[in-house]
């Protein structure tokens, strides 16, 4: 619905334009006026008859009538980030004879937040010139998971589990303070997860303009540069911990991709009445570049830790540890598809235009999912005598998508 909505606006935009370019209609200029047979019919562009050229609107297109203009504008993308398989935590249900365990996803949900974004760039001839930009996003989200012992039936267990980017969790059990396989009757597993999500997103592209109409469309080509970085952080902890006695797991996962490639743009602009106009764009991309990922989880607390995760800490006393739990590592080379499609309103006046539209955008392949419990944790394999490893396969990744609203203004001198 969101592409769609984005969609209609670059459509409607084009296709007016289009049918306008047949009409043979006037050249809207930024005050409003006209240019071509106009005053004294010199069809030069000027505004009441006089040899100055009027003040345009599109200064990325004409640059004045054939001088070099230049324009710079600043803006901010209100957006949410959509990641695929996004997951905090799973919540699995107690162990009871007869019963089938079930599980609880629970994913990130982040919210808006702004993304600043700046341009500049200037019409050097014949509506060619150039233009710069960029773009920078970061939002954390975070989700708090809890599993209270009160609630665990006798003979029963239930889990709380991280999520596992490149197989690496957190031990699913934490067994309070005592050295015991359930959870202590009265105390409560609490797991803190957080998500960090930040872009940022250069352009330096060639560009071409020309009217139809009375409308305007400008043509981009160039080369974008992105780089990406995502974090996923957990503690697990309980609330039996003692100054004395506890154990504190910890799990960090880094991600960052870098790349560059190819990309294009068109954009279209239609007046509608006074200073008042649409416009709508699109853009897509191709981008190569490395991805590394690290995966690491650890152990912190105070007493004697033996890492069973079935015995947990052996007694109270003695000094603060940590121990390194399990460490993973990636590195790879990825290809990066991306679409953008942005439609809205524009209001102009004499060298100035404001802008306020929605934004949507698609970026395949680049953000490493985090593999779902897969149904074996530590603690089974400990007493079962085979081995503290787990065997996870290796995260998939996974489509980053952004919606939301883009506010700007530009100036043109």
């Amino acid at each position: 619905m969101r592409i769609r909505l984005a969609s209609a606006v670059v459509g409607l935009a084009l296709g007016s334009m289009v049918g306008a370019a047949q009409a043979q209609a006037p050249v809207y200029t930024l005050a409003g006026h006209t240019t071509g047979s106009h005053g004294n019919g010199s069809g030069d562009g000027s505004v009441d008859g006089n040899t100055n050229p009027d003040v345009n609107i599109d200064a990325d297109i004409d640059g004045g009538q054939g001088n070099n203009r230049f324009y710079v504008g600043a803006g901010c993308m209100y957006i949410k980030p959509y990641v695929e398989n996004h997951r905090a935590y799973t919540l699995i249900s107690p162990r009871q004879p007869g019963v089938p365990t079930s599980s609880q996803d629970v994913n990130f949900n982040p919210g808006f937040e702004c993304a600043p974004r700046f341009w500049v760039g200037a019409n050097l001839m014949d509506g060619f010139g150039f233009r710069l930009g960029y773009w920078n996003f970061g939002g954390t989200s975070r989700e708090l998971g809890i599993l209270d012992g009160t609630r665990t039936p006798t003979g029963g267990q239930g889990t709380i589990v991280s999520a596992a980017p490149l197989g690496v969790q957190v031990p699913t059990f934490i067994g309070g303070s005592t050295n015991v396989f359930n959870m202590v009757p009265g105390s409560t597993d609490v797991l803190n997860t957080s998500s960090l999500i930040h872009m940022q997103v250069a352009d330096m592209e060639g560009t071409w303009g020309t009217r139809m109409g009375s409308g305007v469309l400008l043509v981009t080509a160039g080369c974008r540069y992105a780089h990406m970085g995502s974090n996923y952080n957990a503690q697990l902890s309980n609330t039996a911990n003692s100054a004395t006695l506890s154990e504190v797991y910890t799990l960090q996962s880094k991600q960052k991709f870098n790349g560059w490639g190819p990309t294009c743009s068109i954009e279209a602009r239609l007046p509608v009445m006074g200073g008042l106009g649409v416009y709508g764009n699109a853009r897509v991309a191709y981008l190569l570049g490395t991805e590394k990922q690290t995966a690491d989880s650890n152990v912190i607390g105070t007493g004697t830790f033996l890492f069973s995760p079935i015995a947990g800490i052996a007694g109270a006393g003695g000094p603060p540890f940590y121990a390194p739990l399990q460490h993973a590592g990636t590195s790879r080379q990825l290809s990066v598809p991306m679409g953008e499609l942005e439609g809205g309103l524009q209001f102009s006046i004499p060298g100035i235009f404001v802008r306020a539209g929605v934004n949507a955008q698609s970026w395949g392949n680049l953000l490493s999912n985090n593999q779902p419990w897969n149904g074996i944790n530590v603690n089974q394999l400990s007493i079962a005598g085979l081995t503290n490893t787990v065997p996870h396969t290796a995260s998939n990744n996974s489509n980053l998508g952004f919606f939301g609203y883009t506010f700007s203004l530009g100036f043109q001198f």
